[in-house]
């Protein structure tokens, strides 16, 4: 299951400015220069039924976004939400934490992406 949320930041021209390339899938490495976005599958179900022969899959995923600003995490969160949200089923779009170790503030969504293999 390959879900273009890459592509598609990447694409906008005012993410691209600000994040330089700085998203990764699962983790991202550490000292990463902030801001920047991690994304992961968290759950999967394949359809099935009369009008679905199995080519399809409902994929839940998570997006984080994190930087030292409280602020310019959640306007970054914002952004994203909205260059996927057209592709996508935004489910939680709340997500907030403070990374213990590194300090950074995270602020993300979950959703479900329905992706045809």
């Amino acid at each position: 299951m390959i879900l273009p949320i890459y592509k598609m930041i990447q694409a906008n021209a005012d993410l691209l400015k600000v994040l330089d390339g700085r998203i990764y899938d699962s983790e991202a490495p550490l000292e990463t220069k902030t801001p920047y976005v991690v994304w992961q599958i968290v759950a999967g179900t394949p359809y099935r039924g009369i009008d679905c022969a199995g080519d399809t899959d409902n994929v839940m995923f998570q997006v984080m976004i994190y930087d030292t600003n409280q602020l310019k995490a959640m306007q970054l969160r914002e952004q994203v939400r909205q260059v996927l949200e057209n592709d996508c089923i935004i489910n939680n779009s709340q997500i907030n934490l403070k990374d213990p170790d590194t300090k950074l503030s995270g602020r993300g969504f979950d959703a479900n992406w329905i992706l045809e293999r």
